[in-house]
């Protein structure tokens, strides 16, 4: 399997939303350009669900953050409302080497505040089950 955050990248792509990835799609690392994008984090989570001797079956739950930085905080907490809601109740997403079977946001998005160059950060948690498809 591949991380999370790479897989939801992936989907994330994929969503119609205008993300690109390595041109406003990122992850693990936010550039210092360009000044609108997206970028995906694996967060600590729980511990999987093991069935032992049938290592096709284990289930592990997991948790990325989508942080969106742009210009201005009204369109900034759009474009994160608009991932939010494409990803929230997800029942079933297939991408890489993994199957998510239940993709959940844990809230609206949060404003983390403005960096050094004043350009507003906000994050998008999404809660998620998977196992190797």
């Amino acid at each position: 399997m591949n991380p999370a955050a790479y897989d939801i990248a992936v989907l994330l792509e994929g969503a119609g939303l205008g993300y690109t990835m390595t041109k406003n799609l990122f992850v693990s690392k936010m550039p210092d350009s360009p000044d609108e994008v997206a970028v995906c984090y694996d967060t600590p989570s729980r511990p999987p669900q093991m069935f032992y001797r049938k290592p096709d079956k284990n289930i592990v739950s997991g948790t990325v953050a989508i942080q969106v930085r742009g210009l201005e905080y009204p369109t900034t907490w759009q474009k994160a409302y608009d991932v939010m809601t494409y990803f929230h109740n997800t029942e079933k997403a297939e991408t890489n080497s993994a199957l998510y079977m239940g993709i959940r946001a844990q809230s609206e998005p949060v404003s983390l505040g403005w960096d050094d160059n004043d350009r507003i950060v906000l994050v998008v948690r999404l809660d998620f089950h998977r196992r190797a498809s």
